[in-house]
């Protein structure tokens, strides 16, 4: 009996201890799989930085090349690539930290949407074009690592949908913020100082302003922005357009401008609001009292 009960004793820590191995072995392999995923996701960061920068060069010496001298385009387009580089960043940045959630992904894609909208307008260049497509193939690897169903036509894209407002404005009142002050700054720094184009300038920031309270409000209290309240805000971004093009600010100034109008537009695609961004010349150009 006693001989029968070691037996069996040694069968169970025979068992325990596969059991263990076992364990410890898919923990190694699972640990491993994690582990090639994370640096198959970082090769592909990596290769959307790399094909940016490309995009980025290609698509600038396209306008430069281009006879046509349509700045008011090329102003609008770099901003929009600017901010899918900010997003592009941000993205990198939570691969790296292991952190990467769906508003993370669908807010890059998002601004991919924007340029795929406006690239037929782009001056034809082959290798711009080509670039924007890998970037494409690179972001069509990036929806599948995710499980973020993703296609490239507006009206068929299942999370422009229902992609919420309120991170979207969200970007819109940081970006808007940012040029505020930039604004404020350079006009303070300008021969615009003292005289009553300050004044005009100060205006018009003040509606611009006021526009965007309202916005707020609708955003914390439906969730959602009518076309009126929408076309309000690019009428009164038109004129500051025009202002910025008539009076040349710092180079900042151009910069932050070039992100707001890329986050309204991006607000409007999403609140169904046709984009038909245009500007009139200031009619006051003189700097005098």
């Amino acid at each position: 009996m006693k001989k029968i009960t070691q037996v069996i004793t040694g069968m169970l820590v025979l068992t325990f201890m596969s059991v263990g191995f076992v364990a410890q072995a898919q923990t190694r392999s699972n640990n491993q799989s994690l582990m090639n995923d994370n640096r198959s996701m970082m090769r592909v960061t990596m290769r959307l930085e790399t094909q940016t920068d490309w995009f980025k060069d290609s698509l600038a010496a396209a306008f430069d090349n281009n006879r046509v001298d349509d700045t008011e385009l090329e102003d609008e387009v770099m901003g929009l690539v600017k901010g899918f580089e900010l997003a592009a960043d941000r993205y990198v940045d939570r691969v790296e930290d292991n952190e990467v959630i769906a508003l993370d992904v669908e807010g890059l894609l998002s601004r991919a949407l924007l340029i795929e909208g406006i690239m037929s307008k782009v001056p034809a260049s082959e290798m711009a074009n080509r670039d924007w497509t890998q970037i494409k193939q690179t972001l069509d690897q990036i929806t599948k690592t995710n499980n973020v169903v993703w296609v490239w036509t507006l009206t068929a894209n299942p999370f422009w949908k229902t992609a919420a407002v309120e991170p979207i404005y969200d970007r819109l009142d940081t970006r808007s913020d940012e040029f505020l002050n930039s604004f404020r700054y350079a006009i303070d720094f300008s021969k615009l100082n003292g005289t009553k184009l300050e004044d005009e300038a100060i205006e018009l920031i003040r509606k611009f302003e006021d526009n965007m309270d309202m916005l707020e409000t609708r955003v914390d209290n439906a969730g959602a922005i009518t076309s009126v309240d929408m076309n309000k805000v690019i009428q009164q971004g038109m004129v500051i357009e025009a202002f910025l093009r008539t009076h040349n600010l710092s180079p900042r100034v151009r910069r932050d401008w070039s992100q707001v109008k890329a986050s309204l537009r991006e607000l409007a695609m999403r609140s169904n609001v046709a984009w038909t961004w245009t500007y009139k010349p200031a009619v006051t150009k003189s700097a005098s009292n």
